[in-house]
């Protein structure tokens, strides 16, 4: 019955110590400057309640999930420049349409410089890891 007691008081103490929210003060000094304390300073504050981390954690989370999508739009923009350099290269012709729909046969030159055009772009889109 004692130990029952003991470890229901731990417990409790346990979780009042944990459940008490931590007082964040802020102010901004006379030059401008955001300060932030655990406790107040002499002048006019603003309370801020949290969870100790969880901002931080929050940031960096956010951090993290801006560069996957940051890395995976860098990645599909140099799969489509590979996939237009590769259907440049490899193709037997290479056919220009105009406005009115009529076609005309890319010469030589043309070619050779719309495929070196293709190459600059799949090398400035994919640099950097893969």
């Amino acid at each position: 019955m004692r130990y029952r007691g003991a470890v229901m008081g731990v417990c409790l103490l346990f979780g009042v110590v944990t459940a008490a929210p931590a007082a964040v003060y802020r102010w901004v000094d006379d030059s401008g400057q955001v300060h932030y304390s655990d406790t107040p300073p002499a002048s006019r504050t603003d309370t801020v309640t949290f969870s100790p981390g969880t901002a931080a954690d929050a940031a960096e989370r956010r951090a993290e999930a801006e560069a996957e999508r940051s890395e995976l739009a860098r990645q599909a923009r140099c799969d489509a420049a590979r996939e237009q350099f590769e259907q440049y290269r490899t193709a037997v012709r290479l056919v220009e349409r105009d406005s009115q729909g009529n076609e005309r046969e890319l010469t030589a030159d043309e070619r050779a410089r719309l495929v070196q055009s293709a190459q600059t772009r799949v090398e400035s889109e994919c640099e950097g890891p893969e």
